[in-house]
């Protein structure tokens, strides 16, 4: 499953968002696609293009699925670049 990455000031149900811990370091936000519970995808591995592993499960609804973050590439670059690198 792909998640897309918020544009706007909301996220939806199904979307994705970049936050930061310590201010400086990417971490994802996504909002369920099940049942729109909002959570940090922690203790998981996030691939360049995106890949998350292991699957990504809800801590609400318990909804499971592979998932591909769209965008992530661009926006740890644009992070980065922000922070002057890692």
């Amino acid at each position: 499953m792909v998640i897309k990455e918020s544009k706007g000031d909301l996220l939806h149900e199904g979307e994705w968002r970049m936050g930061l811990i310590h201010g400086r370091m990417p971490l994802a936000i996504v909002r369920c696609p099940s049942c729109g519970h909002r959570f940090p995808i922690v203790h998981h591995k996030i691939a360049a293009d995106g890949t998350v592993t292991p699957e990504l499960m809800c801590p609400s609804c318990n909804f499971k699925d592979k998932v591909t973050l769209e965008g992530w590439f661009e926006a740890v670059a644009a992070v980065e670049a922000a922070h002057g690198g890692k």
